[in-house]
């Protein structure tokens, strides 16, 4: 039966080729592992979801979020920016990077923990003892679960999509039913991220060591190809932080409440993103492995195939969310309108496919200037609308800023 649905998926996928310019069969292969493993992940984060809404009261499902997005900005001192260089590296041989990436991520990490530290150590002297343990356990868990998981970037660069399935799921599953169990019994929100952090590492540690003993990696190493990570890391500091600004600032002035419906307008629009992203590690490669002028000449066109496919989905999820949130999260009615209209931003995601080519054949100098420009892009907006309108203006923030930024990546991609 197998044998048979393979017999009459090729051709039609071959034919597809023709309208789609994109390899369809290596596409197809990739997307079914990552896809299986989303499948995997989805559920068990759609189950998590419920039991935050119906076990966590919404000020300390805002602690919870705050944490994350504190964490999430401490990410702009950390150094996690590898991942195009491990697989431009694999993809050419030099399997020695696997074990060199996992030092040198180690070494320079050390400016995290002490930056995780500093906040531990101020949220102790203003009396706050549960966030003074949580960004404890972050300082010392979080460069280490960095470090171990450039397992994963090797395997993409090996196009082992299984193996990355596999991994990504095992974690899932483990990360999940111990989240479960914790606020099943507790209800606290400082145990809940000290149990997500001791299962990451641990599942990351035991993927690393699987990925060496099953590969055997080689001595090869490029001298400095590890380098230009220093470089897209700091590049990097001002996109992580018009990331989780917005987050940080609706907590503090308006409250841990208001924190938890601002995320959950976001998290069914999040797995919708969650399930495309699938295709980015599986389509790297192919876009790495093309000419510059072949990139300049073909993204384009995947930039607008992809925003006119995308218009079903938004439609779609419009139609469907009220009934959604009625049915699971009659918690969070009031994050239905804010969720419909996020939905737009899925218009523009084919930017992602635009910006990988220019990490690697821009210049330093106009990729920090490209940095420079999107954060900027992302948090003005953020922080105008925000004030004047709240919850409705950080909405209307992400939206606006999308549109900008791929703009800005189309000019910069016919430039390079």
């Amino acid at each position: 039966m197998i044998n048979y649905l393979k017999n009459k998926l090729y051709p039609l996928l071959r034919w597809s080729e023709r309208y789609t310019k994109t390899d369809m069969i290596y596409l197809t292969r990739g997307g079914f592992w990552s896809g299986l493993s989303f499948t995997i992940s989805s559920l068990l984060g759609f189950g998590l979801t419920l039991v935050f809404a119906n076990f966590l009261d919404k000020e300390n499902y805002g602690v919870y979020k705050y944490i994350f997005s504190v964490y999430g900005l401490l990410g702009a001192v950390s150094f996690s920016s590898l991942d195009v260089l491990i697989v431009r590296a694999v993809s050419r041989g030099y399997d020695g990077i696997l074990k060199k990436a996992f030092t040198y991520s180690l070494k320079w990490n050390v400016p995290y923990l002490f930056a995780s530290l500093g906040v531990a150590i101020y949220y102790y002297l203003n009396i706050n003892y549960p966030l003074a343990v949580a960004f404890c356990f972050i300082a010392i868990l979080a460069p280490i679960t960095t470090s171990y998981n450039v397992y994963s970037s090797f395997l993409n660069g090996k196009k082992d999509f299984r193996l990355i399935s596999i991994s990504n799921s095992v974690t899932s599953i483990v990360s999940a039913i111990t989240t479960f169990f914790i606020i099943i019994y507790t209800q606290n929100p400082i145990i809940v991220v000290m149990g997500y952090f001791i299962t990451h590492v641990i599942t990351a540690a035991f993927y690393y060591s699987w990925t060496i003993k099953k590969y055997r990696p080689n001595d090869r190493f490029e001298e400095g190809s590890l380098s230009l990570g220093k470089h897209y890391s700091l590049m990097n500091v001002f996109t992580i932080v018009s990331q989780n600004i917005d987050k940080i600032i609706i907590f503090h002035f308006l409250g841990g409440a208001s924190l938890a419906i601002y995320s959950f307008a976001l998290a069914p629009v999040g797995q919708i993103q969650g399930l495309l992203k699938l295709f980015g590690p599986v389509y790297s490669p192919k876009i790495l492995a093309q000419s510059k002028e072949d990139n300049k000449k073909n993204l384009p066109n995947k930039f607008w195939q992809i925003a006119l496919i995308m218009i079903i989905p938004v439609v779609g999820y419009i139609i469907v969310a009220p009934y959604f949130y009625k049915i699971f999260f009659p918690q969070y009615i009031e994050a239905i309108i804010f969720s419909q209209f996020y939905a737009l931003i899925l218009l523009t995601y084919g930017k992602k496919f635009i910006g990988i080519p220019t990490v690697v054949h821009l210049p330093k100098k106009k990729l920090y200037t490209l940095s420079i420009i999107n954060a900027s892009i992302v948090v003005l907006p953020k922080l105008i609308l925000l004030y004047f309108f709240g919850l409705a203006g950080a909405i209307a923030a992400e939206i606006i800023s999308n549109i900008l930024i791929t703009t800005v990546s189309f000019y910069y991609l016919k430039t390079m």
